[in-house]
């Protein structure tokens, strides 16, 4: 396993034993990682596809984003050198089609974008295995689950992906009491979205909590700042300003 891999397992592991919250948050671009890298108190940025697709790139989703656009912007992020860990998110088909492939679109994101760890996400076999291949490359994997009709099976795929040897696991959308037995089922952290309060940590959209983006349908982080509104308002009154 990777010098990264050890790293990034350490510092949640540790985390997740001492009760102590994981923060981790979506970020996109350069200027932004700078921004927390200067708030402190993050532990983790995801350059996640669904930013990158929907607002970098202005895609109605995360399905058209490529790897080579995942590269371009997890660079963008890692330039930013920021303390907390940057995991790059492995878009659609760089994963799921054979655990060698994935291993090799992985090993990219961390030599060509400078990421130290990426997500997959689901929890079906295939995943499954092109996870175990990408962390024998020597790449830290985070998983992803979304709830999966049962406590039962959601709480299976989790051990699988455990098993696979990922340092951590985001569960989205899962009844909070579901997401609390798991997470004191495994021996590795979970990440929250939108799951309830006992898991390790949380992923923080950051669009949502500026007023970039509009929010979830699931609960989500309440909004901290109206930025949408403020950068309109600035840019109108420049713009009439010009215009006297």
């Amino acid at each position: 396993m990777g010098m990264w891999h050890s790293r990034a397992k350490e510092l949640f592991g540790r985390k997740k034993s001492s009760k102590e919250k994981i923060s981790v948050f979506t970020v996109y671009s350069y200027g932004l990682a700078r921004i927390m890298n200067a708030a402190g108190f993050v532990d983790a940025m995801l350059v996640a596809d669904h930013s990158v697709g929907t607002l970098a790139l202005g895609y109605p989703s995360a399905l058209p984003v490529t790897l080579e656009e995942m590269l371009h912007h997890t660079r963008a992020v890692a330039r930013a050198k920021a303390g907390a860990l940057v995991i790059a998110d492995m878009p659609y088909l760089t994963y799921e089609i054979s655990p060698m492939e994935a291993a090799r679109n992985a090993g990219r994101l961390m030599k060509e974008g400078s990421a130290r760890a990426v997500r997959v996400k689901g929890g079906s076999p295939s995943v499954i295995k092109s996870a175990r291949e990408i962390v024998q490359a020597g790449v830290a994997v985070m998983g992803h689950l979304r709830w999966a009709e049962s406590r039962e099976r959601s709480q299976e795929q989790a051990r699988a992906l455990q098993e696979a040897g990922c340092f951590a696991v985001v569960l989205e959308g899962m009844p909070a009491r579901s997401a609390g037995a798991i997470t004191g089922d495994l021996s590795i952290a979970t990440i929250g979205a939108g799951s309830g309060p006992s898991c390790d940590g949380e992923l923080i959209c950051t669009e949502e909590i500026l007023g970039l983006a509009a929010p979830a349908l699931r609960p989500g982080p309440r909004v901290y700042l109206k930025l949408k509104t403020l950068l309109t308002q600035a840019v109108r009154r420049c713009a009439k300003d010009l215009k006297r």
